[in-house]
C-alpha cells in the first residue's frame, strides 16, 4: 500500500518497483521528491510562495475553481446591484420581480406531490 516508481517505459508497462527509485512511501509528494530533484526544488518554492500569501487567498473552496476552462465574461455595469440586498427572495417572486410571492400556490403544489414511495412521502413532509 502506498506509492512507488515502477519500471514502466514509454512502450512497455512493468508494475514492479524500479531499482534506482526511492522505497515505498505513503505520501505521493515524498515519492515525487525522491524521484525528481527538480520537483523537490519547485515544490519547496511553491510552498514558500503560499506561506507568503494571505490565508484568504489560498482558502480551499467547496467548489472546483478552474477559470482557465471557461471564456472570460466581459464586465457590464449594473445600476441596481447595490440594491439587490434589499430584495428578500423569500418574500418576492423571483420569476416576476416586484410581485409578492403567492404562498398558496407553493403550498398546493407541495400537497399535490406524489407519495407513492416512502422516500417521496418523506420529501413531501420535509417540504411542507
Amino acid at each position: 500500500h502506498g506509492f512507488y516508481v515502477n519500471k514502466s517505459t514509454d512502450t512497455k508497462f512493468d508494475p514492479r518497483e524500479a531499482d534506482n527509485a526511492p522505497a515505498h512511501c505513503h505520501d505521493l509528494i515524498a515519492v515525487l521528491r525522491g524521484a525528481c530533484p527538480q520537483f523537490a526544488e519547485r515544490f519547496t518554492a511553491f510552498n514558500k510562495s503560499i506561506a507568503e500569501k494571505h490565508h484568504y487567498e489560498v482558502l480551499a473552496t467547496a467548489f472546483r475553481v478552474s477559470p482557465w476552462l471557461q471564456a472570460q465574461v466581459p464586465l457590464r455595469p449594473n445600476a441596481v446591484r447595490g440594491e439587490d440586498f434589499l430584495v428578500h427572495l423569500s418574500e418576492c417572486d423571483v420569476s416576476n420581480p416586484g410581485a409578492s410571492r403567492e404562498w398558496n400556490d407553493d403550498f398546493q403544489t407541495l400537497r399535490a406531490m406524489a407519495v407513492d414511495t416512502r422516500a417521496e412521502a418523506l420529501q413531501r413532509d420535509r417540504l411542507l
